[in-house]
């Protein structure tokens, strides 16, 4: 071409007919023209901006979905979501604090909860996924009577005291279980059933109980 001047923004330059990346800034046509994608100038020869749709490299930007939303994959800073960048992924998401920290109460981009397995500070003892021998599912430190009945750590009942049906240790009350629980009446336990001893039927054996007791009675009505 030669359009008899010595423009350099129109259609023809230098008697070259213009284009983007040519290194010149066609006039109405062309936002820009720095002959290869810059942080500025998109290779087609658009302004570069965060949002127009195009991934400019030069710039940093690793993805650009044309859009305001900061709750896509995709952020306002044309960046990847990840957890950690201090904004809630929608659908993915419950909280974004920031940090990798486990104890406080987000983690990993989720609500901390009881069973997470994760010690939530001043407000879990422990967390082991679930109820262990030394962790109740309520996040607290399994101790029989401790009122949370724990059956990976043995326990039968926990009623927080001996009651009529639970002993101190944790075990169901019952009579000739070698265990004393004076809550159900009980004076003695010897753990057998033998009539003839010093405990029968869990009461201290005597005279005029009804059962003669060996080598101390003769008889007993």
């Amino acid at each position: 071409c030669d359009d008899a001047n010595s423009l350099d923004n129109d259609a023809c330059i230098s008697c070259q007919t213009a284009r983007c990346g040519d290194g010149y800034t066609q006039q109405g046509v062309e936002d820009c023209d720095d002959a290869q994608e810059t942080a500025a100038c998109n290779a087609n020869c658009t302004t570069a901006r965060c949002g127009d749709g195009i991934i400019n490299i030069s710039s940093g930007e690793v993805c650009d979905d044309e859009n305001d939303l900061d709750s896509d994959e995709c952020t306002n800073a044309c960046q990847p979501a990840r957890c950690g960048d201090q904004i809630i992924q929608q659908g993915i998401e419950v909280c974004d604090d920031g940090n990798d920290l486990d104890n406080d109460s987000c983690v990993n981009c989720q609500n901390a909860s009881c069973g997470d397995g994760f010690i939530q500070a001043d407000i879990e003892d422990c967390d082991d996924s679930g109820e262990s021998a030394d962790c109740n599912s309520d996040c607290t430190v399994s101790v029989c009577l401790d009122g949370t009945l724990n059956v990976s750590a043995g326990e039968r009942c926990d009623d927080g005291q001996e009651s009529l049906t639970c002993n101190q240790d944790c075990s169901l009350s019952e009579c000739g279980d070698g265990t004393l629980n004076e809550t159900a009446g009980e004076a003695c336990d010897d753990g057998n059933d033998d009539d003839s001893d010093q405990c029968v039927q869990c009461q201290i054996a005597y005279c005029g109980d009804g059962v003669v007791q060996a080598d101390e009675e003769e008889c007993d009505d």
